[in-house]
């Protein structure tokens, strides 16, 4: 029947014929039909055998660690089929993963697990010809990822008989074995205890040798990351060894560097045998000098050659610490960067150390960096003309490295290693004052130059300042001091010559605030003997048209010249300064415009009287006038009125610019005289009015300040309050109390809430008559209006009920525009416009002023 199947359909199975329920008549009743059929000659071909293709994994780590690399193998049956592998890890999200191929049979698959936790890995064969992809389900695995079995942070320098707790962490599945292998090369198995905590093991080691010891952690039998670690042990009566004199970077050719080896106790038999001793690269020994102070020994050597350098620190001829130190000596260095202070030299656990830097012009890529033992943030201050001020708070005792690189190198003398002691209850070094040095103190070579250290309330009296004082070029200068009475100390230094000193105060190695000190010293001048003088300044001085004059600094003295011209506005005049090479200058100049300018000069950080110099225009202008103007504050929506009396109308030009800066349109109306311009003011502020001759300004831009409509009162105003009349409870506050700025509209705020019933009186007196204009605020104040026409001092007077208020009258000082931006400007954040010289200087140069 089978073999009839491959050519008919099959007419009963075999089951059929020997179901219980079927006779042997139905069947061959059934079977009857069978000779009916007909042979197929025509057999059908046999369906193709599906090819045997499979793959399998080899070498999977079940418990694979995080960020550690597995690895395992991936082996194909069949031929035409590459393994597509797909690695997920606990959220789902599928892996990043290589497969390598060994041969066509044979894959490596490696992939670095990001997370602990449950991670699938599954099998697929992609047909290299169809492309078609079969999943092999038998070879799919689980892997659990564990965190890395981690030595925690131990003392990697203890003394001997000290116990050494150690802490291992991580360790999730199997157990861990700790053996350390000590000085003498014995092996020391310890016990290990589970917990505080899920894969936290510990336990602890007693060193009974010094030298160095070996911490071997075991994970499951298996050396954890890191293994074996090191564990140094000293004798408990050995030295500490520390200074710049054993730093592997930084110390340069003829640096002489310490090394300071401090005795642990009082009576050690052998301290004086302690010896260092530096051999360079080629085998020479430098020589080295000694010398000993309480416990603490200094050695001090200077390196003549580059290259590698060996430091021996030797204790009755053996090793101490970790003798010998490997010492790289480089060249000299080019940078002329320069630090200093007593942050550099020592300090206080728990009080900020402070260190200055100048950059003498070569601040390149300054970096700043501390190692010690404890994390120190570092603060650094700009105080401009090349120098910052450097803050740091050492928060634990010991050894501090202070790196300082420009351009990515040390500077000289970096780094800068220092010992900062232990906190002193009671000791406030903030508290301590050093007077008697004033910004504005002129000081000249040759004198004494005196300040004094006041200590009462620092908790430590009886310590003295240690104070030291540099010269430019950082040398030390002589100084005398002594005790005036307890707690204050007076001090003195005679400068030989002129420049820039510094004086670095500290107390107890912590620096006495706002030290280093600067101190300028300059040669002594006589302003008396500028003298200023040529066409530039004399006149007449066309606009447009180039001009000069001189400034002779010879029987001045020596000192730096600054120069400066603006004009009324405030807008610098671009100046050309030539060096005459004799002690003068000759200063160029071309004024765009005609009207007042200012010429300011400073020399030797002086300041010279500023000179007025009026600057006419190259046509004549004398015949245009502007009326119309002698009430400077107007009511907003009221019609104005100006006359303007020109000789040539079809060259004079008249603008008006409202406060918001559009062009405001005027009836301007043709007189025999000139023009009649009206126009409603429609915004509250300042009008510019601009008349020009020819493109040339007729006068400085005339103003009219627009006020709301309001209760007006030109110098009276009753003030309805109950009770009896208070004039010291009146105020008077406001930008118009001063400085103010001629020209332009300001205003003060009265106040009478609280002063009763009474008549206010408002006057402004100065230089010109300055109308005033009153608004009613409705609520008890007043709000005050004025434009002073002129520079000069105006005194504004406020009177209530017949008396004058408290601080009336009150000084007001208006100045020209063009000093206006120091009113308005923060000096430091402004780029000066003054151009710079030397008196005496042989080369010309220009730089900003800082």
């Amino acid at each position: 029947m089978t073999c009839g199947g491959h050519s008919m359909n099959q007419l009963i199975t075999p089951g059929e014929l020997i179901h219980p329920e079927i006779d042997e008549m139905s069947v061959m009743t059934y079977l009857s039909q069978f000779p009916v059929a007909k042979l197929d000659q025509v057999k059908k071909p046999l369906p193709p055998e599906e090819p045997m293709a499979s793959g399998s994994l080899e070498g999977v780590n079940d418990f694979p660690v995080v960020n550690l690399p597995s690895e395992f193998s991936v082996n194909v049956v069949g031929d035409g089929y590459k393994p597509k592998m797909k690695i997920t890890d606990p959220d789902g999200r599928e892996m990043h993963h290589i497969v390598a191929e060994e041969n066509p049979h044979r894959f490596t698959v490696t992939y670095t697990p990001q997370r602990d936790g449950l991670h699938h890995i599954s099998l697929s064969l992609r047909d290299i010809a169809l492309g078609t992809i079969t999943p092999v389900e038998s070879a799919s695995r689980t892997v659990e990822v564990l965190p890395i079995v981690r030595l925690c942070s131990y003392p990697d320098r203890v003394r001997v008989g000290d116990a050494v707790p150690l802490r291992v962490e991580g360790a999730i599945r199997g157990p861990i074995e700790v053996v350390v292998v000590d000085a003498t090369g014995g092996e020391h198995p310890l016990a290990v205890i589970e917990g505080p905590g899920k894969g936290v093991y510990s336990c602890e080691y007693t060193p009974k040798h010094p030298g160095l010891h070996t911490l071997n952690v075991f994970y499951n039998r298996v050396a954890i990351h890191g293994s074996p670690f090191p564990l140094r042990a000293v004798d408990r009566n050995n030295f500490f060894i520390w200074g710049r004199g054993i730093s592997d970077d930084g110390i340069r050719i003829n640096d002489t560097v310490p090394v300071y080896v401090d005795s642990r106790e009082a009576s050690s038999d052998h301290e004086n045998d302690v010896k260092v001793k530096v051999v360079t690269d080629a085998g020479l020994e430098l020589p080295v000098r000694r010398s000993k102070e309480g416990l603490r020994s200094t050695f001090i050597y200077t390196p003549t050659t580059t290259g590698k350098h060996l430091v021996y620190v030797t204790n009755n001829n053996e090793p101490i610490g970790q003798s010998p130190y490997k010492v790289n000596i480089s060249p000299q260095t080019n940078s002329r960067v320069r630090a200093f202070g007593p942050g550099l030299e020592g300090g206080v656990a728990d009080h900020q150390s402070v260190f200055s830097v100048e950059t003498n012009g070569d601040a390149d890529r300054l970096a700043f960096s501390i190692e010690g033992p404890s994390k120190t943030e570092i603060a650094c201050q700009d105080r401009g003309q090349g120098a910052a001020s450097v803050a740091y708070t050492p928060k634990e005792p010991g050894v501090y490295k202070v790196n300082v690189l420009a351009g990515g190198d040390h500077i000289a003398e970096s780094p800068f290693v220092l010992m900062v002691d232990p906190s002193k209850p009671g000791f406030h070094p903030s508290a301590a004052r050093l007077t008697g040095l004033e910004p504005e103190m002129q000081f000249v070579p040759g004198e004494p130059v005196p300040f004094r250290i006041d200590t009462r309330d620092t908790g430590v009296v009886d310590d003295a300042p240690r104070v030291e004082v540099l010269d430019k070029d950082l040398a030390l200068l002589p100084i005398n001091g002594s005790q005036i009475n307890p707690g204050i100390y007076g001090y003195s230094f005679t400068p030989k010559k002129s420049g820039k000193y510094h004086i670095c105060a500290s107390l107890n190695g912590v620096a006495i605030p706002g030290s280093p000190f600067p101190v300028n010293i300059r040669e002594p001048i006589d302003l008396s003997k500028l003298r200023i003088f040529g066409p530039g300044v004399d006149g007449p001085v066309k606009c447009q048209e180039p001009t000069h004059f001189t400034i002779d600094a010879k029987q001045a003295g020596p000192g730096a010249v600054e120069v400066a011209l603006a004009d009324r506005s405030g807008k610098a005049v671009a100046i050309d300064v030539l060096d005459n090479n004799d002690g003068s200058f000759t200063v160029k100049y071309t004024a765009p415009r005609p009207g007042a300018y200012q010429l300011n000069v400073v020399f030797a950080g002086a300041q010279v009287p500023p000179i007025e110099i009026n600057v006419e225009p190259q046509v004549d202008t004398s015949g245009i006038r502007v009326t119309g103007l002698e009430n400077a504050i107007v009511t907003v929506n009221c019609e104005q009125e100006v006359h303007v009396f020109t000789p040539d109308g079809d060259n004079t030009r008249i603008v008006i610019t409202s406060p918001s800066g559009s062009i405001v349109e005027a009836v301007i109306e043709s007189t025999d005289t000139g023009f009649r311009v009206s126009f409603t003011p429609s915004e509250i502020g300042d009008y510019s009015i601009s008349v020009t001759y020819r493109d040339l300004p007729v006068g400085a831009p005339y103003l009219l300040h627009s006020v709301p409509d309001g209760n007006k009162a030109e110098a009276e105003y009753v003030v309805s309050r109950c009770g009896p009349p208070r004039a010291d409870l009146v105020t008077v506050t406001g930008p118009g109390l001063g400085p103010v700025i001629a020209q332009r509209s300001t205003h003060v705020f009265i106040d009478t809430t609280s002063a009763g019933f009474g008549d206010i009186d408002l006057f402004v007196d100065g230089p010109t008559r300055t109308p005033i204009h009153c608004v009613d605020n409705h609520d008890g104040t007043l709000t005050m209006y004025y434009v002073p026409k002129t520079p000069g001092v105006y005194y504004l007077r406020v009177m209530f009920d017949s008396n004058h208020i408290s601080g009336s009258p009150f000084q007001v000082l208006a100045v020209p525009a063009l000093l206006a931006s120091s009113l308005t400007a923060d000096r430091e954040k402004t780029e000066s416009s003054f151009t710079t010289l030397s008196s005496g200087s042989s080369t010309p140069k220009t730089a900003p002023c800082v």
